[in-house]
């Protein structure tokens, strides 16, 4: 089974990552991008929609050449002028999410990340200026700083997301022949729109990656 399914006190992984999205206050629209493999093999989507029965499902027949590309593959279900946020469902913040969100949401930027102190090169980077609030630069698999990216990415507005991708295709800002959604950052920047930052504590953040990542999420959750 996939990271996403292994189960932790009688429930899989992305449950939690739901979680998190479901304490977000308001009214919240979702779009689960799956890919058809899953769906056949594991029967993902149903277990999407036993989550979460309001989602939207889209199945993907084929890989893409990265996120943002299946995020544009699924545009006829996300709201243009919609605020819209961008999540890896492997993945857990052990903190007031709802907070976290708003605090983006009222930084009034055009679009916004969370971060956390990291260096190593599997992660998104992003440069800050001094007051730490505002995003200069991003970086994919290079430690321009040590701000690690948290897979949260915020859209004060779709369209933001959409013209910045089709910009980063155009110039095909490509690595390893993959399109990083943390490129796209950049394209926002160079159309001159403001990038909020928002920084937690890396010991809040849990990302999937490794089993012994996935054990400390044990801990936690046991506790």
């Amino acid at each position: 089974y996939p990271v996403s399914l292994i189960e932790i006190k009688g429930y899989p992984l992305i449950k939690y990552a739901i979680d998190n999205l479901n304490s977000i206050s308001g009214e919240n629209n979702f779009v689960f991008i799956l890919s058809k493999d899953d769906c056949v093999k594991f029967r993902l989507d149903n277990l999407i929609k036993v989550l979460v029965p309001s989602a939207k499902v889209v199945i993907l027949d084929s890989k893409t050449k990265g996120a943002p590309c299946s995020i544009l593959m699924a545009i006829k279900e996300i709201s243009k002028n919609n605020k819209t946020l961008i999540v890896n469902s492997d993945q857990y913040f052990n903190l007031d999410f709802n907070k976290c969100i708003n605090d983006l949401i009222d930084s009034k930027a055009d679009a916004g990340i969370v971060s956390f102190d990291a260096i190593h090169p599997r992660w998104s980077f992003v440069s800050l200026d001094s007051s730490r609030k505002i995003v200069l630069q991003s970086s994919e698999k290079n430690p321009i700083s040590r701000n690690a990216i948290a897979g949260i990415y915020y859209f004060k507005e779709f369209n933001t997301f959409f013209n910045s991708t089709i910009k980063a295709i155009e110039m095909e800002d490509y690595l390893n022949d993959q399109l990083y959604t943390s490129s796209i950052l950049n394209q926002v920047i160079l159309d001159n729109k403001i990038i909020s930052n928002i920084s937690i504590n890396f010991k809040k953040y849990f990302s999937f990656y490794s089993i012994d990542r996935i054990n400390e999420f044990k801990k936690i959750i046991k506790r």
